[in-house]
């Protein structure tokens, strides 16, 4: 109100009374609700005094105090349109219109135009008197407001321009008329001195600061608090510790009077700091103590008892400062300050738990890793109870982001406990660093746990948020774009991938992953089938960063690339020449494994074989081997070599605890076929009832499936009961289209079932209509391909056929026979194909032999022949065998044809 108070004081107010007494009565109450703070209604008040068409130097004054209650209303635009709109017809108040749009445009961060407006107050003409006086109060408020414009740019330039050319009006003189305007001056000379030390250095800043005479603010207690305050940030900035305590030591001494006895407790916090940095801990640690205390601020009792925690920390004092916290809260349980006794606390072990962790090695004891872990408990309950206690403490956001940080440390199952306290420490926390890092690993729960579009996500928000912060921009940026290009890469999408990795090289040339960036980009361009491309990538990361770490890495994916193009002998001769110059590479047993690659897609098979049982020996448990010894086993089965390849199968499982489930599968799947082919039914019956058993949802399906062909080709130990394997198969199969309806070995296991069924029925007749129906399901089913379906339709016209030899009735022998052919014909003519497919030889060969015996019992010579002609013409390597078949028809067509003549 002070700024009402000087208007009213020379006599502003006055002036808009004695016209009448609805005018003064309408100005009466919108000054009143102006002083007490009701701003909408002063504005709505004035607004009806000026509709009342007052005098123009009286609506003008009206529109200024609209314009101020805007700006207490925290709406500067609406306040600058105001004054703007009237400022032509301001007459007498053009000056406080100036002032406030200057006033107003700070508030809304519109620097340039706040100094435009304070630069014509500080150079306005003195016309009068009465104006003057006006203008020279104005023109120190306006140097103020200024001031803090020109600090708040930070623009060095301006800061020494805007000193030098306004020195005059905040200058000390041995007359100023109060005190106030003492106390006004001094905060104008600081303010400017502290925007030089922040944007010119501790020297200027210096040198300014001595314009202001010490003598000149010795009357004034505050004033010369505040010159020494500006002088202690000078020496901390030049880190000229001793003087800073000296000085430090004189503001405690001069808040000790009842004049400044507010200030004591600021000062001390100072004098701690000081003593701090100048390496007198016990001193500091005393001081500190001091402001524990009520009625100390409690900012300041935070701050010391942060410090208090700190200093006995370094001084290598960790379990007392546990236990000061502890006595803290113990003695104190409902101090103000009690949520951050828990914080620091949690805090307290964190830091102790992450100096273990720094300090440990690969050698590093159990117990080492013991006491680790024994640290995040404490800390993780120090925070819950601060939660828990506290829950609209102001240190919940700070709390939640360090419980995220336990839960990340924690491991891999807590990453969704992670997930959400960063996910809440955003949330809570304001702008700032720890918001920064709270969106960051936030981002990285969503990668680890394989959400990469919500990764993309939170850390472009994080971009997008501290664009302006060049701290958090150098410190946390390149792991926000480089993530970004790890999941893009994950989705696929290397647009996006080359979009960052350019980013980064723009912003962060210089950076630690921009050739990481290049590196990651070129591989996945390889991968995805865009060798050239992502060679060109690869050669640039050599051309820009020739000195990179990662020049190795490059040269091998640059080979790579080669191979993917199919250039073998290119391929194979930069492989061989990086092997030679890597000797000491962690990625030498990558490199002798593409070698090797290479040969064996150059049909080299016997080198291949050598160079892969190399790897095996010389690197047994680095990951790449498992997948040479994956080729050794597949290149034994191939070669038909069973006993061979079932044993290095066997070692992929049997003799390395680190193989994937997967690829362990894998190993045992093939194990098993290679144990079945050399008739081992017993041994690949384990193998198979394994996978089923214990294994990985992918292979349960196929393992079933070849667990079932082991008991239907194992010899059956009963020979009382020859079919009982097939009923033992049977309840196997059924388990596949019950258990995994989708997955297309569910038809063919409905096959194999009616297979079982077909076999059982020579036993129980009635079974054949089940075999019939296993059979349809398989053809019906949505999964079932072309060879499965054949295969189906054969055995339900086998089952037809079956069905006729039990049935006396002829003419139900006849359509059971005639069904039977139906089904046959369907395989050879192609009745079953869906569109795009292509017929299985195999199975139309087996229809048409079938579908020619059943004609053949009816003497319909002539479709035998046609059939038989067919057959010859879709099987060439079959020919001779068919041909005599169709001789032998087309002898007796010819013989049946003469017995009809």
């Amino acid at each position: 109100m002070r700024r009402l108070a000087f208007m009213l004081a020379l006599g502003f107010g006055a002036t808009v009374f004695g016209q009448n007494a609805e005018t003064d009565r309408l100005w009466s109450s919108a000054q009143s609700a102006f002083e007490d703070g009701f701003w909408e209604r002063s504005i709505r008040d004035f607004e009806e005094y000026i509709g009342q068409t007052p005098a123009e130097d009286q609506i003008a004054l009206a529109v200024l105090f609209q314009a101020q209650a805007r700006a207490k209303l925290e709406e500067p635009e609406a306040g600058i349109r105001l004054l703007q709109n009237y400022l032509d017809r301001a007459g007498i108040w053009r000056t406080e219109y100036l002032y406030w749009l200057g006033e107003l445009s700070l508030k809304a961060d519109r620097l340039d135009d706040c100094l435009k407006f304070f630069k014509q107050v500080l150079e306005a003409p003195a016309a009068s008197v009465d104006n003057l006086t006006k203008t020279q109060d104005r023109r120190l408020d306006a140097c103020l407001s200024a001031s803090r414009a020109v600090a708040k740019g930070a623009d060095a330039e301006s800061i020494q321009s805007f000193s030098q050319q306004y020195s005059s009006i905040f200058q000390l003189s041995s007359g100023e008329p109060t005190l106030a305007i003492v106390r006004e001056k001094v905060r104008i000379h600081l303010i400017l001195a502290e925007a030089l030390l922040e944007s010119v250095g501790p020297d200027p800043a210096a040198l300014f600061l001595d314009k202001l005479s010490a003598e000149a603010v010795t009357a004034i207690p505050d004033a010369l608090w505040d010159r020494l305050y500006m002088e202690l940030l000078i020496k901390r900035k030049k880190q000229e510790t001793a003087p800073a305590v000296e000085i430090a030591r004189k503001l405690k001494s001069i808040s000790e009077s009842s004049q400044l006895e507010a200030k004591l407790s600021r000062s001390i916090s100072l004098l701690g700091r000081a003593l701090k940095e100048n390496g007198n801990l016990k001193e500091a640690l005393l001081v500190f103590q001091s402001n524990l205390n009520a009625p100390v601020a409690e900012s300041l009792r935070r701050e010391a008892l942060l410090n208090i925690a700190t200093l006995l920390i370094e001084s290598d004092q960790a379990d007392q400062a546990a236990e000061r916290l502890k006595q803290f809260i113990q003695q104190y349980p409902q101090d103000p300050i009690i949520d951050l006794a828990y914080l620091t606390l949690g805090e307290l072990y964190l830091k102790i738990y992450y100096s273990l962790k720094e300090a440990q090695t690969s050698g590093s004891t159990g117990e080492t890793k013991v006491a680790m872990n024994l640290m995040l408990d404490p800390a993780q309950a120090a925070f819950n109870t601060l939660l828990k206690k506290f829950p609209d403490s102001q240190l919940k956001g700070k709390t939640c982001l360090n419980l995220g940080w336990i839960y990340w440390e924690r491991g891999e199952t807590e990453r969704p406990r992670s997930l959400e306290m960063f996910s809440q420490a955003v949330a809570l926390l304001e702008m700032s660093k720890d918001q920064a890092v709270a969106q960051w690993k936030l981002a990285d729960c969503y990668f680890e746990t394989g959400h990469y579009m919500k990764a993309i996500e939170r850390y472009q928000q994080l971009l997008q948020d501290y664009e302006y912060s060049d701290s958090i921009r150098e410190e946390i940026f390149p792991n926000a774009l480089y993530q970004i290009i790890l999941a893009s890469v994950a989705l696929g999408d290397l647009e996006q991938a080359q979009i960052t990795m350019n980013d980064m090289l723009l912003k962060f040339s210089n950076g630690s992953l921009s050739d990481q960036s290049l590196l990651l980009v070129g591989r996945a361009y390889t991968r995805q089938g865009r060798p050239e491309y992502g060679r060109s990538i690869l050669e640039l990361l050599k051309k820009r960063y020739p000195n990179s770490p990662f020049i190795g890495e490059a040269d091998l994916a640059i080979a790579k690339t080669y191979a993917e193009e199919k250039e073998w002998s290119k391929a194979l001769g930069l492989f061989e020449k990086w092997i030679e110059t890597h000797a000491e590479s962690p990625a030498l047993a990558q490199a002798e494994y593409n070698r090797a690659l290479c040969y064996a897609t150059m049909n080299d098979k016997e080198q291949a074989l050598k160079l892969f049982q190399l790897i095996d020996k010389k690197y047994p448990t680095h990951p790449i081997t498992r997948l040479a010894r994956l080729w050794v086993a597949d290149h034994y089965f191939n070669e038909r070599n069973f006993i061979l390849a079932e044993a290095s199968y066997r070692k992929l499982f049997e003799t390395d605890a680190e193989t994937s489930p997967v690829l362990r599968d894998q190993a045992r799947m093939m194990a098993g076929r290679a144990a079945f082919a050399l008739q081992e039914f017993d041994r690949a019956a384990v193998h198979f009832k394994t996978i089923v058993e214990t294994g990985t949802e992918s292979f349960r399906p196929q393992a079933l499936f070849a667990y079932g062909d082991v008991l239907l080709r194992r010899p059956s130990t009963n020979p009382a009961s020859p079919l009982e394997n097939y009923a033992a198969a049977r309840e196997v199969f059924e388990q596949i289209p019950r258990s995994y309806p989708k997955n297309p070995i569910a038809a063919a296991a409905l096959g194999q079932i009616g297979n079982c069924y077909l076999q059982e029925a020579a036993r129980d007749n009635s079974l054949y209509e089940k075999a019939a129906l296993a059979y349809s399901e398989a053809i019906r089913a949505e999964v079932s391909d072309i060879s499965t379906r054949s295969q189906a339709e054969i055995g339900l016209a086998k089952s037809y056929e079956k069905q006729s030899a039990m049935i006396s009735s002829t003419q139900r022998k006849t359509n059971l026979i005639q069904q039977a052919l139906d089904h046959y014909l369907n395989v050879l003519y192609g009745n079953n194909l869906k569109p795009g497919e292509v017929p299985n030889p195999l199975w139309i060969k087996e229809a048409g032999l079938a579908a020619a015996r059943l004609l053949e019992s009816r003497e319909d010579w002539l479709q035998v022949t046609r059939i038989y002609k067919r057959l010859s013409a879709l099987d060439p390597q079959s020919r001779a065998s068919f041909e005599r078949k169709l001789s032998d028809a087309q002898k007796r067509l010819l013989a049946g044809k003469s017995d009809l003549e």
